[in-house]
């Protein structure tokens, strides 16, 4: 025999003496945690939670393990592990390979040979019947209703088990029906509704635990309640009884109103799904939880991950007794298995486990604060109306049997337009530049249509340096414009300013002049009076007009408008034209509607102001803000029109109108909405964040309950 392979012999003989004493300690962590929670053995019996796993999907696993746990009380610790086998490797190996040979002596895992459906009440009563042996049998086992443990145990070992069924499986059950009810389209049910009930049944469950004759009275009333019927409700649970005088309102249903149902099927269905549940009052009114053995089996999952296949041998059954001892004694198992298999613990083992242990201490910690729980529930529900919006928005994606149809609604709606989001920039602590801008253009913003530019001009407000130059528009400059500015176009194409000839440039040139010379200045903030309404939407619009958006965006940092600045300034006034602010504070006198000399007067404005006020950075933005807004202006002009006959129905007001218009949505695309998924896809599209963090449309929940409502009546009526 070679060295070799003597040494690798020892090597696999010391590896198997680690994983048995590692096998030890997670059944040996399982009879600890029983002496210490369970010390005495003359008992009737406890309750425990009992779930099995199965490491493939579906019913023809090869291997399941079955969980045994305490009660939350008690540290949800695992009581007993059991792992089942429907195949040993070795066994199939030598079948395989040497026909009519015995089997050579080994340690053979296959313990199971019925179906992989019996596998968990074989396990079930395996586990039953052991702990009884050891001296702490079970009284009561709480857990889903999926299995028939309690009978096998009543016919085979003359046990009579009492079940206590897992309050959430009871309750997702229950949604199941519900939403295979909205799924056959026989009535008109929303997820807000379903959620609602659900909620209701949860607080049934867990205001009458004990009590057959109030659960049974509770349940029974459930259902009428929804529709405005209190005939069976009692002061206990129906805020309508306790004060009749209150207008009473259902804060979770759609629009905290009763259910409408014209005629009455709805809640004849609703009837026939709860039905059952009133039935089994009895059982529902001593309920359990089978969450631990739910995080268990996800812990083994990390350790033995459903892809690979491990019930060949005793892999399995270390990995699942290392998830038992590592729920049972935290990380620190592993250096326990090292000493008893002669190993040292490890010093840096040790220490990461410590450390790993005070992690999860403080991650548990910060989980179980209020604050924590109530940013789940808000994220959850962000994801949920984020799923529905975007399912409805791309039509047919993925369904069974979907490729067989010809005519199938593949029909995109589009993503929500932001309408611009005017929070003040977050700067350093370096001040920025300030550029302030002033244009002159054919005619003012009407209807959504942006004027061309006819000059631009800006100024440094610190050096002084200027740009100036005349732009010859595509668009004729209009009556208004001509008698303010003074600049009128001649036939050949030839501006005029004041009667006098200046030389012009097109709007290529200009915005490409315009940027080079903003490059010039690091961190620039442009400034324009009344900017926001009017100069920096027409010269964002300008910009990307040529096809020169990214530039520019990556020359300007923010934007300033000094209305605002002005207004907080100087709030005693009663106007506040640049002008007149000039003429009145400065006590000049200047040309204006001249684009040089308002930006002139403006920089001694501006400075003079900033010598008073300090926070003007509370008055920026940023210019992708203003782009928004453009869009949204762009998007509104269009699809407005459409949606006057809402606004003739009395569905919506013209503000919402227009909300639902500026975000890119017409009458066709709410009517697809409809047809797709109802009130809910509205609801979801209207609520949808943009990519701003904005609501689509409006979460506002008066508007809502308002809008929706008509707006459904409204489609179904006109489909």
């Amino acid at each position: 025999m070679s060295p070799q392979s003597s040494q690798e012999k020892v090597v696999k003989r010391r590896k198997q003496r680690f994983v048995i004493h590692g096998h030890k300690l997670g059944k040996t962590s399982c009879k600890k945690s029983l002496l210490k929670r369970f010390p005495c053995k003359t008992r009737s019996g406890m309750s425990c939670a009992v779930d099995t796993a199965w490491q493939k999907r579906g019913f023809d696993s090869l291997t399941s393990h079955t969980f045994f746990m305490s009660k939350a009380k008690y540290g949800k610790k695992v009581l007993k592990a059991i792992v089942k086998h429907r195949t040993c490797g070795t066994c199939k190996w030598w079948k395989r390979n040497k026909p009519g040979q015995p089997v050579r002596l080994h340690r053979c895992v296959q313990n199971h040979t019925g179906s992989a459906r019996s596998m968990e009440s074989a396990s079930g009563e395996q586990g039953i019947l052991e702990l009884s042996k050891e001296g702490t049998p079970v009284e009561y086992i709480e857990g889903d209703g999926d299995n028939t443990l309690i009978a096998r145990l009543k016919s085979n070992q003359n046990i009579n088990m009492k079940k206590r069924f897992d309050r959430n499986h009871v309750v997702k059950n229950v949604g199941k029906h519900l939403f295979q009810l909205q799924a056959s389209k026989k009535v008109r049910l929303s997820k807000v509704v379903i959620n609602h009930i659900q909620k209701c049944l949860k607080y049934a469950f867990a205001k009458n635990q004990g009590n057959k004759e109030d659960l049974e009275q509770n349940l029974r009333a459930i259902i009428p309640h929804q529709f405005g019927d209190h005939s069976f409700c009692f002061p206990k649970f129906c805020g309508y009884k306790r004060d009749q005088s209150v207008k009473y309102l259902h804060r979770s249903l759609p629009y905290k109103g009763p259910i409408k149902d014209e005629t009455g099927q709805l809640r004849e269905e609703l009837d026939k799904v709860f039905a059952p549940v009133i039935g089994n009052a009895e059982q529902y009114s001593d309920l359990g939880s089978s969450q631990q053995c739910e995080h268990a089996n996800r812990e083994v999952s990390l350790r033995a991950p459903k892809s690979l296949h491990y019930g060949n041998s005793e892999s399995l059954d270390f990995r699942v007794q290392a998830t038992a001892a590592f729920i049972n004694e935290g990380r620190t198992y592993i250096c326990k298995a090292n000493e008893e298999g002669g190993l040292s613990p490890g010093f840096h083992t040790e220490k990461y486990s410590k450390k790993c242990m005070n992690e999860r201490k403080r991650r548990m910690e910060r989980s179980s604060l209020p604050s924590s729980k109530r940013r789940r529930l808000t994220l959850k529900q962000e994801r949920c109306i984020c799923k529905g919006a975007t399912e409805v928005l791309e039509g047919a994606t993925y369904q069974s049997e979907i490729g067989l149809q010809n005519d199938v609604d593949v029909e995109t709606i589009p993503d929500a337009v932001p309408r611009g989001d005017f929070k003040p920039l977050k700067l350093q602590n370096s001040m920025p530049t300030f550029v302030v801008l002033d244009l002159e253009t054919t005619d003012l913003i009407r209807s959504g249509k942006m004027p061309h530019l006819t000059q631009i001009a800006a100024r440094e407000v610190n050096s002084g340096s200027e740009f100036s130059t005349y732009v010859t528009p595509k668009l004729p400059i209009s009556e208004g414009a001509q008698q303010t500015t003074g600049i009128r176009m001649a036939d050949n194409n030839v501006m005029y300013v004041s009667g006098t000839i200046v030389e012009t440039v097109n709007i290529q040139c200009d915005v490409e002049n315009f940027i080079k010379w903003l490059q010039k200045y690091n961190r620039v903030v442009l400034v324009a009076h009344n900017g926001r309404r009017f100069d920096f939407s027409v010269v964002v619009a300008a910009v990307s007009n040529v096809n020169k958006l990214e530039e520019f965006l990556a020359s300007v940092v923010g934007c300033l408008d000094t209305l605002p600045l002005f207004r907080k300034t100087y709030s005693d006034r009663s106007s506040y034209k640049q002008g007149d602010l000039v003429q009145d504070i400065l006590g000049i006198q200047y040309n204006a509607h001249d684009a040089l000399e308002d930006v002139r007067a403006l920089v001694k404005l501006f400075q003079h102001c900033c010598a008073l006020v300090n926070d003007m950075i509370k008055f920026t933005f940023s210019l992708n803000a203003v782009y928004h807004q453009c869009l949204s202006s762009k998007e509104k002009a269009k699809n407005l029109p459409s949606l006057s006959c809402l606004i003739a129905s009395s569905v919506c007001k013209l503000p919402t109108a227009e909300n639902i218009a500026s975000s890119g949505l017409n009458l066709e695309h709410l009517r697809k909405i409809f047809i797709r998924d109802g009130e809910d896809g509205l609801h979801s599209t209207f609520t949808m964040k943009n990519s701003e963090g904005q609501p689509r449309v409006t979460n506002t929940k008066r508007t809502l309950e308002t809008v929706i409502p008509k707006l459904a009546d409204f489609l179904q009526k006109n489909s």
